[in-house]
């Protein structure tokens, strides 16, 4: 009975001890990361101020542009420009148009290309577009049918350099595709192309002085690094004709 107590004594004793030892670590572990975030929180306060105080100073040194936004905001037109649904529903290419229509076809179109063209002001804004307005509406003087119109405004527009940018669904600028030849594959050996079936080097290519931009790099069927002749153009181009060193 003795010996139980005695060691239960024991026992309690330890249990003390160690919960000493876990207040005593757990007190130092959080004065060391408190410490550790205050002086963390410390430097990092610092380097945002420094780095706040140059953001501000940008921004105060932005001088705002004067723009005159009337000329941007949609306007009340109360229908005046544009053809009803049901007008342009029967229009054909060879549709007849007077010039007080074509007219309002081009102001139309004008007036949504300042308001909604994101492209406007940088390709020349009022100036560029107002330029080619003028050059269509005077054509306008001798057209009659709806597609020499078409075609007058295409033609007036080739200016804008936008792929997406279309009249009618036709793009105001040629449209280039890319041709891939990859029957034969040539590997690049300092500025020399060669042939890796024939193992001869290309000497040159009929139309194409500068060989670095016919072979283009690609990848073989088994997975190598080789180069292809690609063409750019508008149509597809002849078979290529490749010349040889000593052949």
């Amino acid at each position: 009975m003795f010996q139980y107590e005695e060691m239960e004594n024991e026992m309690r004793k330890f249990r003390n001890i160690i919960w000493i030892l876990v207040v005593c670590m757990g007190l130092f572990c959080g004065n060391f990361v408190y410490g550790s975030y205050v002086k963390i929180k410390k430097n990092k306060s610092e380097e945002w101020e420094i780095w706040i105080t140059n953001i501000n100073k940008k921004h105060e040194s932005i001088e705002k542009i004067i723009v005159n936004y009337d000329e941007y905001l949609p306007l009340n037109l109360n229908g005046k420009v544009g053809l009803e649904w049901k007008k342009t529903n029967h229009i054909t290419d060879e549709s007849l148009m007077t010039f007080d229509e074509m007219e309002n076809d081009i102001n139309y179109l004008l007036y949504h290309l300042q308001t909604q063209y994101g492209l406007y002001n940088f390709l020349g804004g009022n100036e560029r577009f107002q330029e080619a307005k003028e050059k269509i509406l005077n054509a306008c003087e001798v057209i009659e049918t709806k597609s020499k119109f078409e075609d007058k405004i295409l033609e007036e527009f080739c200016f804008v350099q936008d792929k997406h940018f279309t009249i009618n669904a036709k793009n105001v600028i040629p449209e280039y595709k890319m041709f891939f030849f990859g029957d034969t594959a040539f590997k690049k050996e300092g500025e020399s192309y060669i042939n890796l079936e024939k193992k001869l080097i290309v000497n040159s290519v009929k139309n194409y002085k500068d060989l670095d931009e016919l072979f283009r790099m690609g990848i073989s069927k088994d997975g190598k690094i080789v180069y292809y002749p690609i063409v750019i153009a508008l149509e597809m181009p002849e078979n290529l004709e490749v010349l040889y060193e000593n052949n």
